[in-house]
């Protein structure tokens, strides 16, 4: 007996090893951000997922940046419920995000739903951040595109080259592909009225 219990004397019990993140939250939405910029889509949804359930809280502007960060991800791996419902996370925390107001009413727009909302998202975002104001111009001019507003369509694509050329913008060149883009897609083929 007692050579049996010397024997399980000797026998280690099991040990748990709890393993912690060892980056931070803000870490891993810096992560996110360059795997987003080389393509990576699935690894910066992990990483923006991870930035916002690390172990230690990011502020509110930097939890409105990671979740704007990953509806962008996931709009871009074709996820577009899961986009939407980041985008309005973003902007219930920061509801002057216009950017990110841009991005719900494009999202929209790719989907040509609520096309009433995505007008008044954009517009919001042109009276919050007139600097970006001839981008957003193009996605007003695509909304009325899609919805047949050939007229004010136009005006929108024309005001937004004419202020990106007066600027130089080095985005002039994606505007008029982007343009050309929903002028041809929504050109009606009895008409010119995009020429």
């Amino acid at each position: 007996m007692l050579l049996l219990c010397g024997v399980v004397g000797c026998v280690a019990m099991p040990r748990i090893v709890v393993l912690t993140d060892p980056l931070t939250s803000q870490e891993h939405l810096q992560l996110g951000l360059l795997r987003e910029a080389d393509g990576r889509w699935d690894e910066a949804l992990d990483e923006y997922q991870a930035a916002l359930s690390g172990h230690e809280t990011l502020a509110a502007q930097a939890r409105a940046e990671a979740w704007g960060a990953l509806g962008n991800a996931y709009r871009l791996a074709g996820r577009r419920a899961a986009a939407g419902r980041a985008y309005r996370e973003s902007l219930r925390l920061r509801p002057d995000n216009a950017p990110i107001l841009n991005n719900l009413a494009h999202l929209y727009l790719e989907g040509a739903t609520r096309l009433g909302e995505a007008d008044l998202l954009v517009r919001q975002a042109m009276a919050l951040d007139p600097a970006r104001r001839a981008v957003y111009l193009i996605t007003l001019g695509s909304i009325h595109a899609t919805r047949g507003e050939t007229e004010m369509s136009r005006a929108a694509y024309d005001e937004a080259i004419a202020s990106m050329a007066a600027e130089a913008s080095p985005w002039l060149s994606a505007a008029r592909i982007e343009i050309e883009k929903y002028r041809t897609h929504h050109r009606s083929p009895a008409s010119d009225d995009f020429q």
